[in-house]
């Protein structure tokens, strides 16, 4: 039992140093993996084995040399720094990707890059956020001013655009590093802007122009052709083919109505028709455009047959029914009405039916029926007192 105790105890001893010695090491690999970030594919190292790309470097450019491949910055820390740039390094501004040439001395950078051993640092990434102003830089990402208004005219070869505002004609520039935005924030070019989209420009203002770093765009908006609405009864037949339709309203009194190939029709319920269906003294909607003369270019036509008034009339029948145009004329204390009768009229006497034939001069009758615009009433029921 003794010894077992003093083993154990040893075991211990040695098990709590280990944990001592690992746990730093453990720690410190852990934090590597975690704390630097991979720019050139999976490799967290340069191919040289020369430190990793954990610097982060950041300050304005004071010399290129496209020859030796290096930039010159003055680091907001470190002071004068020289950066090298290989054939993997990327450089870009917002989304656009630059090559060594086109970055200018008084840009501002922000550079990941990895400490070399003779000093010195290898950049994986490039990103330039201002590349520099006045006569030697392009355009930047952090806009001074902004210009709101219609493009009055624009040349992208040339790299101008005429912005007009309500204070005035601005004129604008693009160089390489000018992105453009369609509605939506949607990457675009400059060759799909066109005169009169309405565009919101942000960039650096110089003497005589505004040089461009953003440009957002978008078509104007299509003016409602079909915006005019009037509705009434249909007066007269339509003329189809000279395409005119005559609307009696309740304000303006008659409105013309110009029908094109283009006019849509809709009748009951909203189903699908075409100008012959339209018909004297239909309800109708139109859709289209005012014009100078007081008519409408129609975009759509919506009609409908008028509702039919329901009438009950009582009197004596005048004359000998006339079989043949199936009508007879009906004397009531208003005056005389002339009643139509088609075959689905039912003609009854004491709950037994009856013809058209059995109708005769001075029966007494009650009529129900369907008022018609002649004033005239189409029977339903013929009831023989």
């Amino acid at each position: 039992m003794p010894t077992r105790f003093r083993f154990s105890a040893v075991g211990l001893c040695l098990a709590f140093l280990c944990a001592i010695v690992a746990g730093p090491a453990r720690a410190d690999r852990g934090h590597t993996r975690i704390a630097t970030p991979s720019q050139h594919g999976s490799s967290l190292m340069p191919t040289d084995g020369r430190g990793h790309y954990g610097a982060e470097l950041e300050g304005l450019v004071t010399a290129v040399d496209t020859g030796a491949g290096t930039i010159s910055m003055d680091d907001a820390v470190l002071g004068a720094v020289v950066v090298t740039v290989d054939g993997s390094t990327v450089i870009r501004h917002g989304w656009t990707v630059m090559t060594l040439d086109q970055i200018v001395v008084g840009a501002r950078i922000h550079v990941k890059a990895a400490p070399q051993d003779g000093g010195g640092y290898l950049a994986a990434a490039v990103f330039v956020q201002n590349n520099g102003s006045g006569t030697q830089g392009g355009s930047g990402t952090e806009c001074a001013t902004e210009v709101q208004g219609t493009v009055s005219a624009i040349d992208c070869g040339a790299g101008t655009m005429t912005v007009t505002t309500d204070s005035g004609d601005v004129a604008v520039t693009f160089d390489p590093n000018t992105l453009f935005f369609t509605k939506g924030h949607t990457a675009s070019t400059c060759g799909q802007i066109a005169i009169g989209d309405t565009v919101e420009v942000c960039g650096t203002p110089g003497e005589t122009s505004v040089l461009a770093a953003k440009v957002n765009f978008e078509a104007p908006e299509e003016g409602d052709t079909c915006g005019d609405e009037v509705s009434g009864i249909v007066s007269g037949t339509p003329d189809c083919d000279a395409g005119t339709l005559v609307v009696m309203t309740d304000a303006s009194g008659e409105v013309t109505i110009a029908l094109t190939d283009t006019t849509q029709y809709f009748g009951p319920k909203h189903t699908s028709a075409t100008c012959a269906d339209v018909a004297d003294g239909d309800v109708v909607e139109v859709e289209g455009t005012l014009q100078g003369d007081g008519s409408i270019v129609a975009c759509k036509v919506s009609f409908e047959p008028p509702e039919a008034q329901e009438v009950e009339v009582s009197g004596t029948i005048n004359g000998t029914p006339d079989g043949g145009t199936m009508t007879f004329v009906l004397t009531t204390d208003q005056g005389d009405v002339t009643i139509d009768v088609n075959s689905e009229t039912v003609i009854q006497q004491h709950h037994n039916l009856k013809t058209f034939a059995d109708l005769a001069d001075g029966m007494s009758v009650e009529v129900n029926g369907t008022l018609q615009g002649d004033g005239s009433i189409l029977a339903t029921k013929i009831s023989i007192e």
